[in-house]
């Protein structure tokens, strides 16, 4: 409920339009795409625009002799493909996102796994919507990844908050009026939770907002209306988590753009080191902001952190 009224293989068919950087110094490498034969899945004209994003934690250390502790990037990949040597449609960093191309009209598979690992840890069959114009890169559809990400129950954690793919289309209006859409995904934020999102409207704008949703096309995750602001006159907006007149968690955005239809992700920061010699970080609850204003979707990492 809400306050106000509610957004054969890969080369060039999966293509990877903005790659993931590097966070922090444990990472082992940076997000990329495969190169495969020449050979079109699909025609152009069938492509579908997808954004991608690594929003799970708990990814084990890998501690070798003489070599800096790191962690491995999250695949995902095509098993539908080739089983045995699955192309990668993206290779991501904790935190980030790619923009990809994927042949709709038809039924894909995607598997996620760590990288380097032989199993999938989570599938996902689906058939996107070709893009109007795929030259335009308008993503479609957004595929979080979110829960757990070991390899194969390393970290504990993960019986309870198996690796999963959470899909969210594209269901903003086309309206000149700032809207946001909040995806629960942390494990340190409460469930249900209610949010702000609008400073021209004090308290929940979002209600009873649950971790790990399901959207349908009947019950889409909501979207409320937020504040955007020119550059020249920026209006700070509140990201608030709150549990009756509690506030659990809270972010600010500097400034919404005019018009910008914003997707928040809230997600957790966890680095999962049981051999460290040393205290590791504590988990920390981030916002993950991208959408369809090239301050946001098109910047470096496909998004902006907020912690």
């Amino acid at each position: 409920m809400m306050k106000t009224k509610r957004i054969t293989w890969l080369a060039p068919l999966v293509m990877l339009l903005f790659t993931a950087g590097c966070p922090v110094d444990i990472n082992e490498g940076e997000g990329g795409g495969d190169d495969g034969p020449s050979e079109e899945e699909c025609p152009t004209a069938e492509l579908a625009t997808v954004r991608i994003f690594h929003g799970a934690g708990g990814t084990p250390v890998t501690r070798l002799p003489f070599v800096d502790p790191s962690t491995r990037n999250l695949t995902v990949v095509r098993p539908d493909l080739d089983p045995e040597d699955p192309p990668v449609v993206a290779s991501l960093v904790a935190g980030r996102a790619a923009t990809v191309q994927i042949c709709g009209n038809k039924e894909v598979t995607l598997g996620a796994r760590l990288l380097g690992a032989a199993k999938d840890r989570a599938t996902l069959k689906i058939t996107l919507t070709p893009d109007a114009d795929p030259a335009k890169l308008d993503v479609g559809t957004t595929i979080i990844l979110a829960g757990i990400s070991d390899e194969d129950g390393e970290n504990p954690a993960s019986a309870a908050n198996p690796l999963r793919f959470i899909v969210v289309p594209d269901t903003f209006s086309a309206t000149a009026e700032a809207q946001i859409q909040v995806v629960h995904i942390s494990r340190l934020t409460p469930t249900p939770i209610d949010v702000e999102v609008n400073p021209d409207n004090p308290g929940a704008d979002i209600t009873g907002l649950e971790r790990y949703p399901t959207p349908t096309p009947a019950m889409p995750i909501p979207i409320a209306q937020t504040k955007g602001s020119p550059d020249n006159a920026a209006v700070a907006v509140p990201v608030a988590f709150l549990q009756g007149t509690s506030t659990k968690k809270s972010f600010s955005i500097a400034r919404v753009p005019t018009g910008a239809k914003v997707l928040a992700i809230h997600y957790d920061n966890e680095v999962y080191d049981p051999t460290s010699p040393d205290p590791v970080p504590a988990p920390t609850a981030r916002l993950f902001l991208t959408g369809d204003d090239p301050l946001l979707g098109r910047s470096a990492n496909g998004g902006v952190t907020l912690q």
